[in-house]
């Protein structure tokens, strides 16, 4: 497992949209390698791939927050996933949670993760190679 991160993904075109309120957008861009690089902690980076505004987290802080699962999908859908040991995978619509989901034993938590995240929304992780992130600070 080479990833400790999660990435959220939330069908909206404004990128503040898909950020807990307490960060702010900055004029920073980077690319995948960089935006998921432990050394943004504690900020965020976001990038807009299709439909959906995608957050990449690197302090597992999303995952446990359930104001932000339930305020980030308000109005909208959202999916997280989380890819570590113990990966897991959330989806929330209309501020309601839908479904979770955890690797099955066995199975590589990031290759499981990536999988989840292309069957629901279509983003893949070689795609998000292809975008530019902005970073959100605190």
């Amino acid at each position: 497992m080479g990833w400790n991160l999660e990435v959220a993904a939330v069908k909206t075109d404004e990128l503040f949209m898909a950020v807990p309120d307490v960060f702010l957008e900055t004029e920073t861009t980077m690319g995948f390698e960089d935006a998921t690089s432990f050394s943004r902690f504690p900020n965020l980076c976001v990038a807009q791939v299709g439909d959906w505004a995608v957050t990449i987290e690197t302090g597992h802080r999303l995952s446990g927050s359930t104001d932000y699962l339930e305020e980030r999908s308000a109005g909208t859908e959202l999916h997280l996933v989380r890819i570590d040991d113990q990966a897991i995978a959330l989806h929330f619509v209309n501020g309601q949670p839908v479904a979770e989901e955890r690797k099955p034993d066995g199975e590589d938590g990031e290759t499981w993760a990536m999988g989840v995240l292309f069957d629901r929304t279509g983003v893949s992780f070689g795609g998000l190679w292809d975008v530019k992130f902005t970073l959100f600070e605190v």
